[in-house]
């Protein structure tokens, strides 16, 4: 769940003003340990061998509104005068901060505003901001010296010519080192005292906040020249611009004038067209009247082949019934010859019969 300012934040981290149900329903709320950077503010001038844990006691008979103290550390885990409070009320933060000092064991502490250490994406290979080198869709490697794109850095290193150029805006730069040296030792500190500090200075801020300055007038010089050189480069390319835009419009109105010829040539050129189409067009339709007998006189010898088939097929059906008839007269015919025999030897038997039995010719 994500919240608009400081105070919806500062009433949802609160415990008590949630609900144990939620229409009905029961949930689980899991919550962040710790406060965003904007619900912090810093003590400085804090001994270090002052203990923390009463250091928030007595901050919290003054301010009830106190969740912890910590101290912070440098680089190498070496302890500072620097303390961080951590508070959930933003009226008890805009008050210190108004306040501009704390009294805590007879001491007067100036508190300042906590700016958190900028997190910013930048590229190892293209030196380019908002991704890392691993989404890198570059296909040449920077060097962080000269700021030349070359494939390989290691060969490179041997014909670098060792001056620094920044990579982004190809210029070269004469403040890099006093800004690393800068950022590596004093950014910090300065942040946390420039930050709603008042009148409050310390013996050695003047030193950080001059070398800061030069640098960055410095800075500013080089980029104005780069914006005055961009400038005469945009105004150069308006002009070509222009320029190309007239030779544009000469060209189209040359463009015009051969259209216009093309076109008178063309209507010409389509009288004579229309004047070939229509031969074409009598050329096709006496083409497709001849098609046309071709497939009449195609039928007609078609229609007379199946004419003469049937014919031949009705004089092979009675060729056939002929046959059949022929061939039933001959099957009757041999019946008959067979019966007759048939009979003419039972009259043999008969004949037999009487000639072996005399009593049987008696009776």
């Amino acid at each position: 769940m994500f919240v608009e300012n400081r105070e919806s934040f500062s009433f949802f981290f609160n415990d008590h003003k949630w609900s144990q149900v939620i229409n009905s329903l029961e949930y689980e709320k899991i919550r962040s340990n710790h406060l965003p950077s904007q619900f912090s503010v810093i003590i400085c001038n804090v001994p270090t061998g002052n203990d923390i844990n009463l250091l928030l006691d007595d901050i919290i008979n003054d301010y009830a509104n106190m969740i912890n103290v910590f101290r912070l550390s440098t680089k190498n885990q070496l302890l500072t005068t620097i303390v961080r409070l951590n508070l959930t009320c933003v009226k008890t933060i805009d008050e210190l901060l108004s306040k501009k000092f704390i009294y805590i064991d007879n001491a007067r502490l100036p508190v300042t505003e906590y700016l958190a250490s900028t997190e910013v994406l930048i590229c190892s290979k293209c030196f380019q901001i908002g991704h890392f080198r691993s989404t890198c869709k570059s296909l040449l490697e920077y060097c962080k010296l000269c700021g030349i794109g070359i494939d390989d850095v290691k060969q490179h290193k041997d014909v670098c010519n060792s001056k620094q150029c920044c990579v982004i805006c190809s210029v070269q730069l004469n403040i890099i080192k006093i800004i690393q040296q800068i950022i590596d030792s004093t950014i910090t500190i300065f942040l946390i005292l420039n930050g709603n500090r008042g009148d409050y200075l310390r013996s050695n801020e003047s030193a950080i906040s001059t070398d800061v300055n030069a640098a960055n007038s410095q800075w500013r010089e080089k980029h104005k020249e780069l914006e005055q050189l961009k400038e005469k480069e945009k105004e150069e390319e308006e002009d070509e611009k222009e320029e190309d835009e007239d030779d544009d419009d000469e060209e189209e109105e040359n463009e015009e004038d051969d259209d216009e010829e093309e076109e008178e040539d063309d209507d010409e050129e389509g009288e004579d067209d229309d004047d070939d189409e229509e031969e074409e067009e009598e050329e096709r339709e006496e083409e497709e009247k001849e098609k046309e007998e071709e497939e009449e006189e195609e039928e007609e010898e078609e229609e007379e082949d199946e004419d003469e088939e049937e014919d031949e097929d009705e004089d092979e059906e009675e060729e056939e019934e002929e046959e059949e008839k022929e061939e039933g007269e001959e099957e009757e015919d041999e019946k008959e010859e067979e019966e007759e025999e048939e009979e003419e030897q039972q009259q043999k038997r008969k004949i037999r019969s009487t000639t072996k039995n005399p009593k049987r010719r008696r009776d």
